[in-house]
C-alpha cells in the first residue's frame, strides 16, 4: 500500500514537471505564432503571392541547413544529458563534444555554400544581384544553428531559458521585417534579419551557460566528437528521411505548377505548420522527462506517454474541427483574398493533424528514449519512397490540393507503422506488457 502511494505521489509530480515544462513551452510558442502570423500577413502582402512562393522556397532551403547543422544533437544531445543527470555523472565532456561537432558541421556548410552557390535556389531569386545577399544570408542562418545552445538547456530541463530565447528572437526578427521589408525587391531581408538576430541571442545564452557551468570549451576530446557525432546521426537519419514528406512539397509544386499555386500552398502549408507546432510543447517536455526516466522507473515513463499522448489526441481533434468551420474566415484573415486558392488546400492538410500528434507522441517521447531511433528510420524512409511517386501523380491531375492529399495517406502510414511495430514488441504504453 505505502509503494502503491509512493507511485502515485511520484506519478503526479512527474506529470506536474511536464505541465509546468509546457506551460514554459506554449508561452513561447503562442507568443511566437501570433508574431509569425503578423510576419506571415504582412509578408503576403508587400511581397506578393509570387514572391512570397520565392521566400518560402528559399526557407525550405534554411531549414534543410538547420537540420544538417544540428545532426540530431538535439535528439540526441539533450537525452544524454537529461540520463547522465539522473544518475548524477559530468555532463562537461558530452557538452564540449557537442560544441566542436557543430564547428566541424559549419565547416561543411560553408564550403558548401562557397563550392557549390546553391545555383538551384539562387535561380528562383527575382534580381540578379540578391543572389551574394542570399548566400550571406543562409551563411548566417548556419552560424546562427551552430550557437544554438537549446539542446543544452532542453538537457537540464531549463525550458524557462528556452522560452526566453525563442519569443526575444522573433520578437526581435518581427520588428526589423517590418521595418526593413518595404517593397517586392526586400524577398531576402527575412532570412538575413532572422539569422542575424539568431547569432546575437544564441551567442550570448552560449556564453552564459559555459560560464555558469564553468566548461572548458577547449579541453576537447576528439574520440568523444566521433562518438557524438556518429550517436547524433542516427537522429539525423530520422529527421532527413521526414523530409520529404514534410517539407518537400514546394520544390514539387515548384516543376509542376505556377508561382501563384505553389504560392497558395505555401499559405496554406504555413498555417498547417503552425497548427503542427502547437503539439511541440507537450511532446518536447514529455521528452525530456521520459528520458530521464526510462532507465530508472518506466512504469512512471509510460505514465508521462501515456498522459502527453491522450492530451494531445484530444487536442488535435479538436483544433481540426474548429479549423474546418472557420477556414474561409482564417485564410482571408491571415492570407488575404487573393489567397483564396488555400482554402481547399488547407481543409485537405486538416485530416493529416491527429494523425501528426499521434506519430509525433509516441516517436519522439517513446520511441526515442527507448533508443529505438532505427525503426523510426526505417518507417520514415519507408514513408518517403510512397510520397514521391503519390505525390507527383496526385499533382499532374489535381495541382497543389493532390500534394496535400498525398500528405494526409503518408502520414496515416507512419502512424499506423509505428503502432504496429510497438504492437508487434509488446513496447505500447498504454497496454500492459
Amino acid at each position: 500500500m505505502i509503494q502503491l502511494i509512493k507511485f502515485k505521489y511520484k506519478k503526479i509530480l512527474t506529470q506536474k514537471k511536464v505541465v509546468k515544462n509546457s506551460f514554459y513551452l506554449y508561452f513561447a510558442l503562442l507568443t511566437n505564432q501570433i508574431l509569425s502570423l503578423l510576419t506571415v500577413s504582412y509578408l503576403s502582402r508587400m511581397l506578393g503571392i509570387a514572391n512570397y512562393g520565392v521566400l518560402a522556397t528559399s526557407q525550405v532551403v534554411v531549414s534543410y541547413i538547420q537540420i544538417f547543422m544540428d545532426f540530431g544533437t538535439f535528439l540526441y544531445g539533450s537525452r544524454k544529458i537529461a540520463a547522465m543527470l539522473a544518475v548524477g555523472d559530468s555532463v562537461e565532456r558530452i557538452i564540449v563534444a557537442g560544441f566542436w561537432s557543430k564547428a566541424i558541421l559549419l565547416l561543411f556548410i560553408f564550403v558548401f555554400l562557397l563550392v557549390f552557390q546553391l545555383s538551384p535556389v539562387l535561380n528562383l531569386v527575382p534580381e540578379p544581384h540578391l543572389e551574394q545577399k542570399l548566400l550571406i544570408a543562409l551563411g548566417l542562418c548556419a552560424l546562427a544553428s551552430a550557437f544554438n545552445p537549446n539542446w543544452i538547456y532542453q538537457g537540464f530541463e531549463k525550458i524557462n531559458i528556452i522560452t526566453l530565447l525563442d519569443v526575444s528572437n522573433k520578437l526581435v526578427t518581427i520588428i526589423f521585417v517590418f521595418w526593413l521589408v518595404q517593397k517586392p525587391s526586400d524577398v531576402i531581408f527575412p532570412i538575413f534579419i532572422s539569422g542575424f538576430s539568431s547569432i546575437i541571442l544564441y551567442g550570448a545564452a552560449t556564453i552564459l551557460i559555459i560560464n555558469k557551468n564553468k566548461i572548458k570549451i577547449l579541453s576537447v576530446r576528439w574520440q568523444d566528437v566521433f562518438v557524438f557525432l556518429q550517436k547524433s546521426s542516427i537522429n539525423l537519419v530520422f529527421q532527413l528521411s521526414t523530409i520529404p514528406y514534410t517539407s518537400a512539397h514546394l520544390f514539387i509544386l515548384g516543376t509542376l505548377a505556377s508561382p501563384s499555386t505553389v504560392g497558395a500552398f505555401a499559405g496554406a502549408h504555413r498555417i498547417y505548420q503552425y497548427i503542427l507546432t502547437l503539439f511541440h510543447p507537450i511532446i518536447q517536455s514529455s521528452y525530456s522527462r521520459v528520458s530521464s526516466l526510462v532507465s530508472v522507473d518506466m512504469q512512471r515513463a509510460k505514465s508521462v506517454v501515456n498522459f502527453s499522448l491522450a492530451i494531445l489526441l484530444v487536442f488535435s481533434l479538436t483544433i481540426t474541427i474548429v479549423l474546418n468551420i472557420f477556414l474561409p474566415s482564417i485564410i482571408n484573415l491571415l492570407l488575404g483574398p487573393q489567397f483564396y486558392e488555400s482554402v481547399h488546400i488547407l481543409r485537405t492538410l486538416s485530416i493529416a493533424i491527429p494523425f501528426v500528434a499521434a506519430s509525433g507522441s509516441l516517436a519522439i517521447s517513446w520511441l526515442m528514449p527507448l533508443e529505438k531511433t532505427n525503426w523510426l528510420n526505417v518507417i520514415c524512409m519507408l514513408a518517403s519512397l510512397i510520397y514521391f511517386p503519390v505525390a507527383i501523380s496526385l499533382c499532374m491531375f489535381i495541382g497543389a490540393t493532390g500534394i496535400a492529399i498525398a500528405v494526409v495517406i503518408i502520414e496515416a502510414f507512419v502512424t499506423i507503422s509505428i503502432l504496429t511495430i510497438l504492437y508487434r514488441n509488446r513496447l505500447l504504453p498504454f497496454l500492459p506488457k
